[in-house]
């Protein structure tokens, strides 16, 4: 039996990237990755890097994902969002109870679960063998295709405050809300979900302190160090994939826009401009820089996994500002082919015009803004509380 590497994969997306770039309109029209593009990336098992073997998957390194996505974002950043997240879930499924991985993958071995973590009005109260889970969750990428979905659940067991933890919820117990009507990453339906008064057994729960480094109780069963990695502390990572790779396909399509056009006041090409030449070399250079980067922080990670070594919080720290600075980098990148277009690169369906709404969409997020990820960084260097959270 051949075994599955991520070059593997990587290469079955790569393949995947022109079909993706042709079906980029009908991704933005219906706002969430069509069924189609979810039954490529089953049947070239994009979704299954980190899932467990024992459930079916390929169990490959930390951050497998990292580059999956990154090549299909040259065709589509929607649908390599939804790829790379999905990846990261079933990651995180396999840190939970062997009896949760099993509800989940027993009976299909393909199922995909999406997460959600705001909320507004959740609440769930303990019972017996388990707890009453209702509450709106906002943001739910892949939602449509989502099969369980993982949600922070404030859990009331009695005590001054309720204890925040991670519960994994089938598809019969939500209702998806339409609401992701973004600009960019718009078509990876990240709409918003509701549960009402769900009974959700004690196995499908997995606690922060249960996942911030070491033996969790996915691990009894999957002996990869990758469950036994930080959840929080290394998260960051689930999110950076397909940066690099919409930057990379913007300056591709800048080059080659450029390589064949001529200055419309002037009898010169515009490729001869050793203007546009910088500004093309500087946005490549940016990117490469992201990419080696991440590449370098995660190859740490799972060095240090393989040799059962803790992770510390300084590195945790760093970790989260590079995959910030590479989001800033490749945001800067993209934002200044967008300029060197001129009005060209206003028009809503100009392909480097699409590269520049996505980009933007993946830099604001939480674990990808700059301003957020690297302040803690600073305040530690400076000897102070980094005042963030699950470091």
């Amino acid at each position: 039996m051949t075994t599955i590497t991520t070059a593997e994969l990587v290469s079955r997306a790569r393949e995947l990237v022109p079909t993706l770039r042709t079906r980029a309109p009908e991704t933005q029209a219906l706002r969430h990755i069509p069924p189609t593009t979810v039954a490529a990336f089953k049947d070239a098992g994009l979704f299954r890097c980190m899932q467990p073997k024992r459930a079916g998957g390929y169990e490959l390194e930390f951050g497998s994902n990292v580059a999956i996505a990154a090549e299909l974002a040259r065709g589509c950043a929607s649908s390599a969002w939804v790829q790379s997240v999905v990846a990261s879930h079933h990651w995180v499924v396999g840190m939970f109870p062997a009896e949760a991985q099993d509800d989940v993958w027993g009976r299909d071995n393909g199922a995909i679960v999406a997460s959600a973590y705001a909320n507004s009005g959740a609440r769930a109260v303990a019972e017996r063998n388990g707890f009453r889970l209702s509450g709106t969750w906002h943001f739910a990428s892949g939602i449509h295709a989502a099969d369980w979905i993982i949600v922070l659940a404030p859990i009331d067991r009695g005590g001054p405050k309720p204890e925040n933890t991670t519960v994994i919820v089938p598809k019969a117990d939500f209702e998806i809300l339409d609401t992701w009507n973004a600009s960019g990453l718009r078509g990876t339906g990240t709409h918003d979900v509701r549960i009402r008064d769900a009974f959700i057994p004690g196995h499908r729960e997995l606690g922060f302190s249960a996942a911030a480094g070491g033996a969790t109780p996915g691990s009894a069963v999957n002996p990869s160090p990758i469950y036994r990695l930080p959840m929080m502390g290394v998260g960051c990572f689930t999110v950076v994939g397909p940066v690099t790779g919409v930057a990379q396909a913007a300056i591709d399509t800048y080059a080659e826009l450029v390589r064949g056009r001529t200055q419309i006041l002037a009898d010169a090409k515009l490729a001869e401009q050793s203007t546009l030449q910088l500004k093309v070399a500087e946005s490549a250079v940016e990117v490469e820089c992201a990419r080696l980067l991440i590449a370098s922080d995660l190859a740490e990670v799972n060095r240090l996994a393989g040799i059962g070594d803790t992770i510390a919080p300084a590195s945790r720290l760093r970790y989260k500002r590079d995959v910030a600075f590479a989001a800033h980098l490749c945001r800067r990148a993209v934002d200044r082919l967008v300029m060197a277009l001129g009005v060209t690169g206003q028009q809503a369906d100009h392909p480097i015009q699409l590269a520049s709404r996505d980009i933007n969409a993946l830099a604001s997020h939480g674990l990808m803004s700059w301003e957020v990820n690297a302040i803690p960084y600073g305040r530690a260097a400076f000897g102070l509380d980094p005042q963030a959270k699950y470091v």
